[in-house]
């Protein structure tokens, strides 16, 4: 989480015009970014959850 937190920050530094960037976009878009990345993680899991029972479900 700390690695891509920064991979993230990056990126949304990239996204901010320079002319206009501060500390207050940055910290915004930073936020955005990782409750996004957050939002999919939590959803591939639940993927990996949910085949993992199928599986198990069609193998009884």
């Amino acid at each position: 989480p700390t690695s891509s937190r920064l991979a993230f920050s990056l990126l949304g530094y990239s996204l901010i015009p320079q002319s206009s960037f501060d500390f207050v976009h940055r910290n915004e878009t930073i936020n955005q970014v990782c409750h996004i990345l957050e939002k999919t993680i939590n959803v591939d899991q639940l993927n990996d959850d949910n085949e993992k029972y199928n599986r198990a479900s069609l193998d009884d």
